[in-house]
C-alpha cells in the first residue's frame, strides 16, 4: 500500500510539469514514434463500435490518439486525480487504482484495454491482469507499453527510486508468463523506442 501511495503522490506531484513536457520538441519526437509502433498494435476491426479503457491515461496523450479510431468509445483512467485534472479530452475519466479497479468497472466489458506507461509501477501486476482479463471476451486485445531490461531501464528506475518509487522491468518470458497466467495469449511483442517493449495480448 505504501508503494501505491508513493506512486499517486509523485504523479501528483509532478502533473503540471508533465503536462509542459509533454508539449517540448524532444518529448513529441520521441513519443511519435513511440505511438507510432504501440497503436499498430491495436488489432484492425470492423466493428462500428470498440469499447475501450485506458489504464495510466494521465494527460491524455494516448487518448487524443485513441479517439482517433473510428467509433471507438474511451473510458481513460488513472490513479492520480491531478493528471486527470490536465487531461482535455472528450471522454469518460475515471480515477482508480489498475490493481484495485471499482466493481462498477470491473461489472463492463471493454473490446480494447490500452495501457501505456504504468505496468511498471504496479506492486502485483498479476492481479491487475487477471481483474482486466475478467471484463474482456474471448478475442478482446490488451496493448501494453512496459519497460524492458536494459541499461536505460535501470538508470530509468535509478530515477524513479530517488523520488521514492521503484519500478519494474520485464523480459520476453516475464510478459509471457504473465499473460498466461491471467488468460491472454501473447500476439506480438516488440521493441518499442527509446526502452520499451510493446506487447500485444489476446484474450483466450
Amino acid at each position: 500500500m505504501e508503494h501505491r501511495a508513493n506512486v499517486r503522490s509523485y504523479f501528483d506531484s509532478v502533473a503540471e510539469s508533465y503536462s509542459r513536457l509533454a508539449q517540448s520538441r524532444l518529448w513529441s519526437a520521441v513519443k511519435a514514434i513511440e505511438s507510432q509502433r504501440l497503436l499498430d498494435l491495436i488489432p484492425k476491426t470492423d466493428r462500428q463500435r470498440i469499447r475501450a479503457l485506458e489504464l495510466g491515461a494521465g494527460t491524455g496523450y494516448y487518448s487524443r490518439a485513441l479517439l482517433k479510431f473510428p467509433g471507438l468509445q474511451l473510458c481513460a483512467l488513472d490513479f492520480s486525480p491531478k493528471m486527470l485534472e490536465r487531461h482535455p479530452y472528450p471522454c469518460e475519466k475515471i480515477t482508480a487504482d489498475i490493481e484495485d479497479l471499482p466493481d462498477t468497472l470491473r461489472a463492463r466489458s471493454f473490446d480494447l484495454v490500452f495501457c501505456a506507461g504504468a505496468f511498471e509501477f504496479l506492486g502485483d501486476p498479476r492481479r491487475a491482469l487477471v481483474q482486466l482479463s475478467q471484463m474482456q471476451s474471448r478475442g478482446a486485445a490488451l496493448v501494453l507499453s512496459i519497460p524492458s531490461r536494459n541499461i536505460m531501464t535501470r538508470v530509468y528506475g535509478w530515477f524513479h527510486r530517488w523520488h521514492g518509487v521503484s519500478i519494474r522491468r520485464y523480459s520476453e518470458e516475464d510478459i509471457a508468463a504473465l499473460a498466461a497466467a491471467a488468460g491472454y495469449r501473447v500476439g506480438r511483442i516488440r521493441p518499442v523506442p527509446p526502452f520499451n517493449y510493446g506487447a500485444q495480448l489476446i484474450k483466450l
